[in-house]
């Protein structure tokens, strides 16, 4: 795959390493153990969306993150971190997305839209860092569903149609039951109920003539994952 000229905070060199194996979407090893760190799905159209869509990210959340795609080949994933590449134009950390996980989603929404609400989630959890968040690991990741949510619905409003079904159904076989793993990020239920109290939310504003700022969603995303019996 061959770098782009252009993208969104995507200035750095690509970072090698031996791969290894990580799990869920906060990162625990060094960025650069993730392998190589790609800026182009080699697709120019590919190419063209995400660039799009990460400039609509950027001011839908207010946050600039470096972004690249990297190699998931041992298990499709998406990653937030705070850890930056040498030379990144980010104070925002960075955000990794699979390639295998994008080739997978784009075949299970119209459009390829459930790309762009994972991508939501992983700005989420920059968000939430900016905020000085501390929530434990799965309500960290609920948090982030809410968030996914309420991109979706202003998205699909303001910017491009998205797959809505689709992308509650991608959240949903996100979930886990394991619940004694400390990396445990949510059931399948409560993915769910997360990523659509976000877009129903926001929807049931609209439709009063209302519109909620980020403050706003990150007050009622933090206090919806805090006060629910959410598994």
């Amino acid at each position: 795959m061959k770098p782009l000229i252009v993208i969104l905070a995507l200035s750095l060199l690509p970072a090698q390493s031996m791969f290894q194996s990580f799990k869920g979407c906060s990162l625990t090893g060094t960025i650069t153990e993730m392998g190589t760190l790609y800026r182009s799905m080699d697709d120019p159209e590919i190419d063209r969306v995400t660039l799009e869509e990460l400039r609509f990210l950027s001011a839908s959340f207010l946050v600039k993150p470096a972004f690249f795609f990297y190699d998931d080949s041992e298990g499709n994933n998406a990653y937030s971190t705070p850890q930056t590449v040498k030379d990144a134009e980010s104070v925002d950390g960075t955000v990794c997305f699979g390639v295998g996980l994008h080739r997978t989603q784009m075949k299970k929404s119209k459009g390829g839209t459930n790309i762009p609400i994972i991508l939501a989630h992983e700005f989420a959890h920059t968000v939430a860092r900016k905020y000085g968040l501390h929530l434990p690991t799965k309500q960290n990741e609920l948090f982030a569903d809410y968030l996914a949510g309420a991109y979706m619905f202003y998205r699909n409003q303001r910017f491009k149609p998205t797959d809505i079904d689709a992308a509650f159904n991608a959240f949903y076989s996100m979930g886990d039951n394991d619940f004694t793993n400390p990396d445990h990020h949510g059931t399948p239920g409560s993915r769910n109920t997360c990523i659509r109290q976000g877009f129903n939310v926001c929807q049931s504003a609209f439709k009063q003539g209302s519109v909620f700022t980020l403050n706003d969603v990150v007050q009622m995303g933090e206090s919806f994952v805090t006060t629910h019996d959410l598994e």
